[in-house]
């Protein structure tokens, strides 16, 4: 189908280069959807980048600990640990709804309808969500501070891997 939005167009010519940056993306998937009609571009930036910032400065203090303790800093396993530690500290959390234990198919569909649910602005915006858009802040704030983290889907289940040579880790 040929794009119809400005969004749409913006995302076609992203999805066309080797480099995605997945905030971009998540932004341009968003704001095309009613729900998100309230929330403005700059300032859906704005807040990652205040998130990034804080992941940045929490990940330089629990380097400090790091090294006091006698660990490596550069050793993979302590480095994904800091920035899970760090992303941790934001406090987002799975939405309530997605913690019951008998989620029928039906009420599936109806969580997943819902853009707050699925979407990075969603979760931005309620700090909380479901296992497609709490992966994706540890994405989006992992490639804006160059980390080695990366989206997989199991089915209809998604997380993120902390994945380099010698190293991988499944992070929930």
């Amino acid at each position: 189908f040929a794009p119809r939005t400005e969004s749409e167009r913006e995302l076609e010519r992203i999805l066309q280069g080797s480099e995605i940056d997945m905030a971009l993306v998540n932004w341009l998937i968003a704001a095309d959807i009613p729900e998100f009609q309230d929330m403005t571009r700059d300032a859906y930036f704005k807040q990652l980048d205040a998130m990034t910032e804080q992941v940045r400065q929490d990940i330089a203090k629990m380097q400090k600990v790091a090294v006091a303790r006698g660990e490596s800093i550069n050793a993979a396993k302590t480095r994904s640990a800091i920035f899970c530690n760090a992303i941790i500290k934001l406090r987002f959390a799975y939405a309530e709804q997605f913690r019951q234990e008998s989620l029928t198919p039906e009420l599936l569909k109806t969580l997943y309808a819902d853009p707050n649910n699925i979407c990075l602005a969603g979760l931005l915006r309620t700090r909380r969500g479901s296992c497609v858009s709490m992966p994706l802040i540890y994405l989006v704030i992992g490639q804006r501070l160059g980390m080695p983290v990366h989206l997989v889907a199991i089915g209809k289940h998604y997380f993120i891997r902390w994945e380099e040579p010698g190293y991988r880790m499944n992070i929930e």
